[in-house]
């Protein structure tokens, strides 16, 4: 809006034209600090943030499209590039070309409420590494700019479409889950949590396929949303199915049942550290005949995203902190870790290994002292 103020209606207030111009700009920029924020990165002809502009202006949420193509390319590229780029602006927005998604710091200098990525996907044809590489990079660049919580109000959250069998979490096995793009674990990296897992039914043309003007198709898309795991004041979900956990092994040279002692004790430990963790712990039985009990023990990310280097020295740290406390840890030249995986193969994982979910007998055939 263009205001014509004559120099005199300034000087009557004690102000000149210019220190009111001064001051305008001040006020705006603090009303656009202090609404919401939202980014679209890599959206094709811009047929995603065109279809939701409308809603983010009554929102009151200020929305910032961009692409990866020079103006001059997108507009050769996409068909519906300029009616897209016009329908956004319209209703207040911007609409930014040349930004790198997985270097946002070139770009931009204030956080985002809202950090959404659909279906992104490297140039050119399907490629599992590179891709896990994208979405690394990406996490990585996004949790920079991701709004902090405070007192007032909740911190951002990080957005990305991707198909099922990109997302990994419905897997239906460990092979599926290896051929997936492990979004969870690379968000993790970024001290990000998934938080919430939903069917995502696109309302816009999905251009962009192999960064032509061509439609690709979908199949089984979900919405992944991500928290920054300092964020105490986000709801987390109840719902196994979207945790990451890792599992290892702990042995004791007895046959006294020491899974419910074990698994207070761990607890104990990642609630006094702050892990944001959960353990469970399963009595496996012993091997070859020998006078001892293996414990499965299950580290599941609840609170915190769980990365397989801290879980792997938690796990050292507890079997020697159980030796100085006169546990009889049993020894053993290799014991197995895993990377970390989708929660919910555990019950599958533990049908496997013949372990009884529900039922853990007490086995009793001699007396242990511990001193704890």
């Amino acid at each position: 809006m263009i205001r014509l103020y004559s120099s005199n209606a300034f000087r009557w207030r004690g102000m000149t034209y210019t220190r009111f111009l001064e001051l305008e700009r001040r006020l705006f920029h603090i009303r656009r600090y202090n609404e919401e924020r939202m980014l679209v990165c890599g959206d094709g002809d811009f047929s995603f943030a065109a279809s939701i502009a409308s809603k983010m202006a009554e929102k009151g949420i200020h929305l910032t499209a961009t692409v990866l193509e020079s103006e001059t390319n997108h507009r050769e590229t996409y068909l519906d590039s300029e009616m897209n780029t016009e329908k956004i602006q319209k209703f207040g927005h911007d609409v930014r070309f040349m930004v790198d998604a997985t270097r946002l710091c070139e770009h931009f200098s204030s956080p985002f409420d809202k950090i959404q990525f659909n279906f992104p996907h490297i140039q050119g044809k399907s490629n599992i590494r590179y891709n896990r590489q994208l979405m690394n990079d990406f996490f990585t660049s996004a949790s920079r700019f991701l709004k902090k919580p405070n007192h007032e109000s909740k911190g951002g959250h990080i957005l990305t479409a991707l198909m099922s069998v990109q997302g990994g979490m419905h897997a239906e096995g460990m092979e599926e889950w290896k051929r997936s793009w492990m979004p969870a674990v690379y968000a993790a990296d970024a001290n990000l949590l998934l938080v919430n897992m939903e069917p995502f039914e696109p309302q816009y043309n999905l251009s962009s396929y192999r960064s032509r003007d061509d439609q690709f198709h979908l199949k089984n898309p979900f919405l992944y949303t991500f928290a920054s795991s300092n964020d105490k004041s986000e709801l987390f979900s109840s719902k196994k199915d979207i945790y990451l956990c890792c599992h290892f092994e702990i042995g004791l040279e007895s046959k006294l049942n020491l899974r419910s002692e074990i698994e207070d004790y761990l607890n104990d430990q990642l609630q006094y550290y702050n892990t944001g963790w959960l353990a469970e712990v399963y009595t496996r039985g012993g091997m070859n005949e020998c006078d001892s009990l293996f414990y499965k023990v299950f580290i599941y990310g609840v609170h915190s995203p769980i990365k397989r280097d801290a879980a792997e020295f938690f796990w050292h740290s507890t079997c020697v902190t159980l030796f100085r406390k006169n546990y009889p840890v049993y020894e053993r030249e290799r014991w197995s870790f895993s990377r970390p995986y989708p929660a919910s193969f555990v019950p599958t994982f533990l049908t496997y290994l013949g372990i009884d979910k529900d039922q853990r007998p007490m086995l009793c055939a001699k007396s242990l002292t511990v001193n704890k």
